[in-house]
């Protein structure tokens, strides 16, 4: 099965209600603060809330499924919004500084498709990570960039000279 088999196989109205599920019981948080007060979650301008009574309906599920196996499903623009990497200053001593990350956050409905398709592929991916297990460190759950950096110290201190990148 390839891989579009199986987020189209995997693309169900349940398995999207179920993701939401748990995507709201996340934002337990967000839930209790008062409506005039919040923020939206994603560049839509859809709250959660509003999400709530919309996918209480199957047929906005159909809706999602169709237009991504119809191939006219489009991910919306992401809502960006600057930190300080450094809590003890304000946002506007860290911008100084040049210490602010960007923060992109999807809206919920993309959230919750980009997070049925990623369960989807998955064990596949992972499979052919594993086959490259040693060389590879980019976005993968165990993985990380200071876990390359003491694999390349180990290297360094086994005396190796040269890098040979294959990729």
């Amino acid at each position: 099965m390839n891989l579009d088999e199986r987020i189209l196989k995997n693309l169900t109205c349940e398995n999207l209600k179920e993701v939401y599920e748990k995507f709201k019981e996340k934002k337990h948080d967000y839930l209790s603060i008062p409506e005039k007060d919040k923020r939206q979650m994603g560049e839509d301008g859809i709250s959660l809330r509003t999400y709530d009574k919309i996918f209480t309906d199957s047929n906005n599920f159909l809706a999602i499924i169709n237009r991504v196996k119809n191939r006219k499903y489009l991910f919306k623009p992401f809502r960006e919004i600057e930190i300080s990497k450094d809590k003890r200053l304000s946002l506007k001593e860290a911008k100084l500084k040049n210490k602010i990350r960007v923060l992109s956050i999807a809206n919920v409905k993309d959230t919750v498709v980009q997070q049925v398709i990623y369960e989807s592929i998955k064990e596949y991916t992972e499979k052919k990570f594993k086959e490259i297990d040693l060389v590879s460190y980019a976005y993968r759950e165990g993985k990380s960039a200071p876990s390359a950096v003491r694999r390349i110290q180990k290297y360094i201190e086994l005396d190796y000279k040269y890098v040979l990148n294959m990729f």
